[in-house]
């Protein structure tokens, strides 16, 4: 090969190298950075919208502009919680069924949200106030082609709001779906180290009780990513979000809902 042909080669091969180079640049671009915005502003508290429509019954269809804006307390992270999230305001709470999984790569605890409620329907379970769609007369899932429609992140999430510190005896219904703690609480010694939820059934239900044995329920999926994990003994403070089903219930949202330091001594 003469030399003439080495660096016509030569040419050849660093053109080929700079080629394929912008081509991996290219491929491999960071894709932008999107903060969310809302196009809408509330006009009504989370509590006025309650007051509004009568859930107590049959679902019935929001049929005014009602837009509501709150911060989600629960999502779907953990396993508790399945296809809906909890938000509330400085009101009240109110539950979001959505016909989706992994929730909280969209809407995770921390996240403001709007929710442009004309056309949806409001229901209740267990005294807790549910938002979503009919279905055959029962409150039903809001299927993920109409999220876009009705749901409204606004910026990137943040700190969620500090539970409210109650007393058992104190508890009402004004306090339902929002994120509440007690402090000073306990298990009794036969439930203290069996795990929360055996998966012999869909749900498991502990009691924890106040230094004058007023009690509330904790609620465990199977689900849960905590399931397994053993019941505590001492006292400490418990934090989740509250309902009322056949009592005063709360739904832990993660194991760290028994706050660490607090007084806990896990096994």
């Amino acid at each position: 090969m003469n030399k003439f042909s080495k660096i016509l080669t030569l040419l050849i091969v660093l053109t080929g190298i700079v080629f394929i180079w912008g081509c991996v640049k290219e491929k491999f671009k960071a894709p932008a950075f999107i903060i969310p915005h809302s196009p809408v502003q509330s006009n009504t508290t989370i509590r006025q919208l309650k007051k509004m429509y009568n859930f107590s019954g049959t679902p019935v269809q929001i049929q005014t502009n009602v837009i509501i804006e709150g911060v989600v307390v629960a999502d779907d992270q953990s396993g508790n919680y399945y296809e809906e999230v909890v938000m509330q305001d400085t009101s009240s709470g109110i539950e979001v069924l959505l016909n989706q999984s992994d929730l909280y790569t969209q809407y995770r605890i921390g996240q403001r949200l709007f929710i442009k409620c004309q056309g949806l329907y409001l229901g209740n379970y267990g005294g807790a106030a549910q938002l979503g769609i009919n279905s055959g007369g029962a409150i039903g899932k809001i299927p993920p082609i109409y999220f876009n429609d009705y749901l409204f992140p606004d910026s990137l999430p943040g700190i969620p709001p500090a539970p409210k510190v109650l007393t058992i005896p104190a508890l009402d219904s004004s306090n339902i779906d929002m994120l509440v703690q007690f402090n000073s609480v306990h298990f009794p010694n036969t439930a203290v180290g069996q795990i929360f939820a055996p998966q012999t059934a869909n749900s498991t239900s502990q009691i924890l009780y106040d230094n004058s044995s007023n009690l509330v329920t904790v609620y465990t999926s199977k689900y849960a990513n905590f399931s397994a994990d053993t019941i505590p003994s001492g006292k400490g403070k418990a934090v989740g979000i509250l309902t009322n089903y056949k009592g005063w219930e709360i739904y832990l949202r993660t194991i760290n809902d028994l706050v660490p330091g607090s007084g806990w001594v896990f096994n």
